[in-house]
């Protein structure tokens, strides 16, 4: 409401907005429209009313809310300035706040050229965007609590970097740029400790991934016969030298990320570089680590960190933190990438296991993880070898126990003795429809060779569950 004199008289006007915020008509005391505008998509106004003598309706905001600039027919928006008539800034945005969104690599456009869903408050519209978001959903709120608490802060950093394995520089970058600007409301500063946050952790990650190929190369050189002297450090066999170079490495980024985060250098050069001393001599590390190992080490780590922190001058909690993503992501990080490597294998063999036809390793991975679900074979994908209709010496429509491992049959590794009825002189078909994937053994039958073999399987496999093979459709014998 906006009240005015003229000539002693006071009246009343009342200005309308839109669901943008944007001012869209005038009235009088009495209802009355007297003026009103409207608006194209990217915030250029026009009048559809005459003249008015009293307030006029874009004397003081204009689109969405903002400030016009009277004459220029420009919008101010507090961070930049906006064109209307080209739906365009004047400047560009400093930050491409969305690297996913290829709108957002335009800094120069409007609410990522979106503006029948979106307003920008501030000139900077995924500030806003990604407050909203956090509110809605709750993550400022759980953010800014676990903020509040080092500690259990420290505990949630770790846990996301432990499930994000490989990625977790990524993940840790995220997550602290999210949690800084819940706390701050500043998208500077969060893009900032993203960044510092990833860089850390990629470092150290990196780090890792070079002394690993060291470590490997030393290996093979000690297998060959090589006499140059090595020791066992963090998880790799590696020389005097390389074991400093590690070291100096390892406290060199934790100084620069100390400093980096408001801290001092020496602080984290000494933390670092003492944690990777004695981490790498005396915890586990490499590539088959178990969970309760990593999270030893990681425990361990941290106080290590955080107590030679403290040794230094610096906070214990910033040592301790650092030092834990340092085991993370450098002496454990080979075991968290082996172990998804082999998950990720696991996977393509059960999915393999279901394409009609079974070979051995596909077999294997479903007798130890399938939990004894069965499992169809198309019998036109068998690769029969050397069994020929000669094996049925009884001709068409008989029935033969054939052990197609001794008939060494490409396929006959997965299949072992089954019984097959022929069917024509070049076609056979499953006696009984199914076969039992197990190493059951029996040596009071006589069948020393057939046991042998299934031992020999049983040891391969390791624990399992049996399961049904259903043998479907019509196999073909070669010539």
């Amino acid at each position: 409401m906006r009240e005015t004199v003229n000539q002693s008289k006071a009246t009343e006007s009342y200005l309308h907005k839109d669901h943008l915020g944007s001012p869209v008509s005038i009235t009088d005391e009495d209802g009355i429209i007297v003026q009103r505008s409207i608006y194209d998509p990217w915030g250029k106004s026009t009048s559809i009313t005459d003249s008015y003598s009293g307030l006029n309706l874009h004397d003081s905001v204009t689109f969405t809310g903002h400030e016009t600039v009277s004459g220029l027919d420009i919008i101010h928006m507090n961070g930049r300035i906006y064109d209307p008539t080209i739906g365009r800034f004047l400047q560009a945005d400093p930050h491409i706040q969305a690297p996913s969104n290829s709108q957002n690599y335009n800094r120069y456009s409007y609410v990522l050229n979106n503006p029948m869903s979106y307003t920008d408050p501030s000139g900077y519209f995924f500030k806003k965007l990604l407050k909203g978001v956090q509110e809605i959903t709750g993550t400022g709120h759980i953010l800014r609590a676990l903020a509040g608490n080092k500690y259990l802060n420290m505990i949630a950093q770790i846990g996301l970097a432990v499930a994000c394995g490989p990625a977790a520089p990524a993940c840790m970058a995220a997550y602290s740029g999210a949690q800084t600007f819940a706390v701050t409301g500043s998208l500077n500063a969060s893009i900032k400790s993203a960044g510092i946050a990833y860089a850390t952790g990629k470092a150290f990650q990196q780090i890792g991934e070079y002394f690993n190929e060291l470590g490997g190369d030393n290996l093979r050189s000690a297998i060959a016969g090589s006499t140059e002297k090595t020791y066992s450090f963090g998880g790799n066999l590696l020389t005097p030298g390389q074991i400093a170079g590690q070291i100096s490495a390892h406290a060199i980024v934790g100084g620069i990320a100390a400093e980096l985060q408001g801290g001092k250098f020496g602080h984290g050069f000494f933390s670092a570089g003492v944690t990777k001393g004695a981490g790498g001599a005396f915890l586990p590390g490499g590539a088959n680590l178990s969970t309760s190992e990593v999270i030893q080490g990681t425990v361990i780590s941290a106080v290590i960190g955080g107590t030679a922190s403290v040794i230094s001058g610096g906070k214990f909690a910033n040592g301790a933190k650092t030092a834990a993503f340092q085991y993370l992501l450098n002496q454990a990080g080979r075991s968290a990438n082996a172990k998804r490597l082999k998950q990720k294998r696991i996977n393509a063999l059960l999915q393999g296991a279901q394409d009609g036809h079974l070979t051995l390793e596909e077999a294997k991975a479903w007798y130890r993880h399938a939990n004894g679900a069965s499992l169809n074979v198309d019998m036109s994908k068998i690769d029969f070898g050397s069994i020929s209709a000669s094996d049925f010496p009884n001709g068409v429509g008989s029935s033969e126990y054939i052990n197609t491992f001794f008939k060494d049959t490409p396929d006959g590794n997965v299949l072992g003795s089954i019984k097959l009825t022929l069917t024509s002189q070049n076609t056979v078909v499953a006696t009984f429809g199914y076969d039992g994937y197990d190493f059951n053994i029996n040596w009071s039958d006589g069948r020393l060779l057939r046991n042998v073999a299934t031992a020999v399987g049983d040891t391969y496999h390791g624990s399992g569950t049996p399961f049904r093979i259903y043998l479907q459709g019509t196999g073909t014998l070669n010539p």
